[in-house]
Formats: C-alpha cells, structure tokens, sequence
C-alpha cells in the first residue's frame, strides 16, 4: 500500500485507487492530484475490499481496475457493497474498464459500483467523475471546502431556467425563486425517500408515481440531468426491468439530488 500526499495546500480528499500495474498507478494519481485529491494506492481487489472495510469513512471515492490478479475489481466491489449493508457509509466506486476488454458499464453497475470509465484514463473523463460523484460526499460529510457548484463543468442546474424565473419577480411580492427553492428542498427529500422505499417494496407502481414527481419538479428548477436519470428509471419501469437493475439507479439519483440541492442552497445565498 502506498500514499501519495496532494501537492495542494488543501485535499478534496482521499481517494482509494485499486490499480495492478505500476504505470498506471502513477499515471494516475498524477492525475487526481492535480484535481486536488490525495491518493491511497493498494495492487489488488483483496487489499481495496480490505482497507474500504476497515475505515469506510476515510475515502471520498473508490477507482477500481476492474481486472486485477487474485481478486478482481467486479467481486471486490461486490464485497464492499456487501459490507456496507452493515454500515451508515456508502462509497462511491468508480470503474476502471480496459477498451475492448469483457467488462463494461452494465458489468460495473451490476457489481454495485456508481460510473466506470475506460483506460488509458481521458483526463476530462476522470475529472468529470470526480465532480460528479467525490463532492457531493464531501458535502455530506460536513466539509468545510468552498466548493461554488457554477464552477463545475457539469453543472447540476441550467441557470438560464433561474434567471428566468427571477425575471417573474414582482415588486413588493415575496421572492418567488428563494420559495420555490424551498419547496423543492422540502418536497424532493420526501420523494427521494418515497423512490427509496419503493425500491425496498419492490412496487413498480409506488416508484414509478415518485420518480414522474421528482423527475417533473427537479425539471421545473433546471435540474436536467436529475430529470434525465429519472427518465431512464421510468423507462425501465415501463419495461418492467427487474429490481436488482433498477435499485443501480438509486445511488445516481442520491448523488446527483445532492448536487442539485447544493446548487440551490448556494442561490437561496445570493
């Protein structure tokens, strides 16, 4: 196991990297350390599921090679997942998938993990993973980071939709952007919660009644991946897709709800 301290005066924080072959070990953590990551690296899946294990609360995120000797990446995410059930903590797993190799991103969804991307690792690929799935969970922890959500590339809102509802702003009426703001604060929590549960029942008929609900209120605010991801588990309801493939979406929705909450706070400040 080895450490890569951040050269940045401040981390984002700490990333597990399970990589087998020592190049990439250092083509990569180069990389997350530019984005302002520090980096823990393990060889193999035995030592990945191990350190996860031991100190869950310790990585903001997981890349995993998904082809590794002794245990690969697909079943050692499979037993972090499985770890997890007894725990409060849910990492997020990136995998790391060869070009042309046997796995891919239904193989890395089906083994719990939340994205995958190809190696040689695309720069704007690993950087727009990180965005989307390390940040939210440092919010969630409490961190103290100044992290503005405009700054992002992938931003969790379209804020020409923002600026189009400050211009219904009347004068002397009460801001109608900072209530509906709150509404959807309030009201997507409940929905998330009602997609969850839903999950947990298995009935098709509850998730797809929650989903259409979030997935029209988050469209209303400019939250249009959110409304995306909810249209693609609205699909595969309406296809009747088995619940062992719909609950995959549930983290993406958990995260990228996070997002758009974080946005929204940050525009209630302004």
């Amino acid at each position: 196991m080895a450490e890569s301290d951040n050269p940045h005066s401040q981390s984002l924080g700490m990333v597990l990297l399970a990589e087998d072959d020592l190049f990439a070990q250092e083509v990569i953590t180069n990389l997350l350390q530019r984005l302002g990551f520090s980096v823990e690296v393990v060889p193999n899946g035995t030592l990945a599921v191990q350190m996860a294990v031991e100190d869950p609360g310790k990585y903001v995120l997981i890349l995993m090679d998904c082809e590794m000797p002794d245990l690969d990446g697909f079943d050692a995410a499979r037993m972090i997942r499985e770890s997890e059930g007894r725990s409060a903590v849910r990492i997020p797993i990136v995998g790391l998938v060869e070009t042309g190799s046997r796995g891919g991103y239904e193989d890395c969804f089906a083994a719990g993990m939340d994205d995958c991307i190809p190696k040689p690792v695309p720069v704007e690929e690993l950087k727009q993973v990180m965005q989307k799935w390390a940040r939210p969970v440092l919010m969630n922890q409490g961190s103290n980071l100044s992290m503005d959500p405009t700054d992002l590339d992938d931003s969790p809102l379209d804020y020409e939709i923002l600026e189009g509802i400050r211009e219904l702003q009347m004068e002397d009426e009460p801001n109608v952007l900072i209530d509906l703001i709150g509404m959807y604060l309030e009201n997507s929590q409940t929905l998330l919660g009602r997609v969850r549960q839903s999950m947990i029942d298995r009935n098709y008929n509850e998730l797809r009644r929650s989903v259409h609900s979030l997935k029209g209120t988050s469209s209303t605010l400019g939250a249009h991946r959110l409304s995306d991801y909810c249209n693609e588990v609205l699909r595969m309801v309406d296809h009747a897709a088995s619940f062992d493939l719909l609950v995959v979406w549930l983290p993406r929705l958990e995260v990228e709800h996070a997002r758009v909450c974080q946005a929204l706070q940050a525009e209630q400040k302004k």
